[in-house]
């Protein structure tokens, strides 16, 4: 998506609230919630919203293990680990990829 095109809507106001505050709910932007919204009613209402949720999730996650790991890895102990290290790593390899599959097909 290289280039980006603007477009302009009318609401009623209370449509307007009320898709503002889902928006401020959801912690997202009001134009990436019309862009998910349009897209997923282009698509023939195939729900992408939670499996974009179940990717940020596996994504912190990931996070989360990598940091738990260069913490241990840089506390000065000693790296009996790595193949335990190792394993993790592929296990959150494997999950992401499980969670992408089934986001895009």
């Amino acid at each position: 998506m290289s280039d980006w095109k603007q477009i302009k809507v009318r609401m009623p106001e209370e449509y307007y609230l009320k898709a503002k505050l889902y928006a401020k709910n959801k912690r997202v932007f009001l134009s990436e919630l019309c862009r998910l919204s349009l897209y997923d009613y282009i698509h023939n209402g195939q729900q992408i919203g939670p499996q974009l949720n179940a990717i940020r999730r596996e994504l912190s996650a990931i996070g989360n293990n990598i940091n738990q790991i260069s913490k241990h890895l840089n506390s000065g102990q000693d790296a009996e680990l790595t193949d335990d290290i190792k394993d993790k790593l592929e296990d959150m390899r494997i999950d992401l990829k499980r969670v992408l599959k089934k986001t895009w097909h």
